[in-house]
């Protein structure tokens, strides 16, 4: 059995990585489930069409929770604060976007 040490996955950049690889992959998902035969550029367009670009893009920053509360509760503080970054970069970015 392997047992993974608390260090060894306790870096900022671990943190960071994973906040902002795991909302692409949710965002990806749903462009791909919801409307397969769309461009991305097309599906974001339609997203800001029905006014629900908002929405979506929360929804999958929102998934940074399932990587946040394991390393909170693992005391992986520097990856927890990774993944707390890149959830406000997101941030940031959705409400650029939302601006223009």
């Amino acid at each position: 059995m392997v047992v993974l040490k608390p260090e060894k996955f306790n870096k900022l950049w671990v943190g960071l990585l994973s906040g902002l690889i795991l909302p692409m992959i949710a965002f990806y998902f749903g462009w791909k489930i919801k409307y397969p035969e769309t461009g991305f550029v097309e599906y974001l367009e339609i997203l800001k069409i029905l006014g629900i670009f908002l929405k979506v893009s929360s929804l999958c920053v929102a998934i940074n929770l399932i990587l946040f509360y394991p390393f909170l509760n693992s005391n992986r503080f520097l990856a927890t604060r990774g993944v707390l970054m890149a959830t406000l970069i997101y941030a940031l970015v959705i409400m650029l976007v939302e601006m223009t």
